[in-house]
C-alpha cells in the first residue's frame, strides 16, 4: 500500500507572499489568490534570522539616516523620515525623541531608541491592519 500525501486544505486567510528585494522586505497580502496559484520560490526555509542576517550584512556604518521622533506622533514621523531626501535604507539608523514642545530627550542613540522606534512603529502597522484593504504592498525597512 503506497502511502499518499495528504491533499492541502484550503485556508480562509489571505495568502502572503514574502521577497527580499534589496534591504527592503516587501509582503504582498493578496486576499483574492488561490492555493493552486503558482509559487515558484518556497519560503519555507526562510526564517526571521535569516532574513535579518541577509538584510543587516547590506548595512553601512559610515553614513547614518535620522530620525527625529515625537512619540505622539510616530507613524507621520516614520513616514516623513523614509521619505526624506537623508534617507537611505542601507545606512544605519540614527534615533532621537522629542516631546511635545520640541526638546530633545537626553542621551546617544546606542541602540535603545532605535528600538523603542520600530517597536512603535510596529503597533501603529499592527493597529492599522485592523482597518486594512487586501491587495496592499506594503514595503518596510528592517
Amino acid at each position: 500500500m503506497e502511502h499518499q500525501p495528504h491533499p492541502r486544505k484550503r485556508s480562509s486567510l489571505p495568502r502572503v507572499r514574502t521577497t527580499t528585494i534589496a534591504t527592503h522586505v516587501l509582503i504582498i497580502i493578496d486576499s483574492q489568490s488561490e492555493p493552486e496559484d503558482k509559487m515558484e520560490q518556497s519560503t519555507e526555509y526562510l526564517t526571521a534570522a535569516h532574513i535579518v542576517a541577509e538584510l543587516s550584512a547590506k548595512i553601512t556604518n559610515t553614513s547614518c539616516s535620522r530620525f527625529n521622533m515625537n512619540r505622539a506622533n510616530v507613524w507621520d514621523g516614520a513616514i516623513r523620515g523614509f521619505k526624506g531626501a537623508s534617507f537611505d535604507p542601507s545606512h544605519e539608523m540614527s534615533v532621537k525623541f522629542t516631546d511635545d514642545e520640541g526638546q530633545t530627550e537626553d542621551g546617544r542613540d546606542t541602540g535603545v531608541p532605535k528600538r523603542e522606534f520600530l517597536t512603535l512603529l510596529m503597533e501603529c502597522l499592527r493597529m492599522r491592519r485592523k482597518h486594512h484593504v487586501s491587495n496592499c504592498l506594503c514595503p518596510m525597512a528592517v
